[in-house]
């Protein structure tokens, strides 16, 4: 592992060097296998103390910022973040590499299979309405409004015949 600090407005104290590398022994099983390559960057900004670490390992970036009170915090809080990301990758990438080839790519299908032949299709019936004779509101009085052809929330008030 190769560790790479920076401070802003802040010195970076032997104190915050062993925290962090403590913390990144207690994960190294994760990173096992490939070099990683740690930037810690440590700022404090009225009060507030932020840390940014950034991982580079494999092929990818992890990245982890968090504020807080006291820089040892953020500094865990920051750590186990990149632990999640880095656990979460890595179970990525075994799983991407122990996943099974399927059954059809490796051996030639001989018969081709045909699809069901398709049920008869069912067309439900239009629901029909009663005729009634009544006059029609407009005074003209030969046909009902209910024995228009279109159901009654497709009448037209202007002409009841279709």
């Amino acid at each position: 592992m190769k560790f790479e600090y920076s401070g802003r407005h802040i010195e970076v104290t032997p104190a915050l060097r062993s925290h962090v590398e403590g913390h990144f022994k207690r994960i190294e099983h994760i990173f096992r296998g490939k070099p990683i390559k740690v930037h810690v960057i440590i700022e404090v900004e009225r009060g507030r103390h932020r840390s940014e670490i950034v991982v580079n390992w494999r092929n990818d970036v992890l990245t982890a910022t968090t504020r807080n009170s006291d820089m040892y915090r953020s500094l865990s809080a920051s750590i186990d973040k990149i632990e999640k990301q880095a656990l979460k990758l890595k179970n990525k990438v075994i799983d991407r590499s122990h996943r099974a080839t399927k059954v059809g790519t490796i051996t030639r299908r001989t018969a081709e299979l045909k699809p069901a032949p398709a049920s008869p299709r069912i067309i439900p019936a239009r629901r029909t309405f009663s005729t009634r004779t009544s006059r029609h509101p407009t005074g003209k009085g030969a046909s009902s409004a209910s024995s228009s052809c279109h159901p009654p929330s497709y009448r037209m008030r202007s002409s009841p015949s279709c």
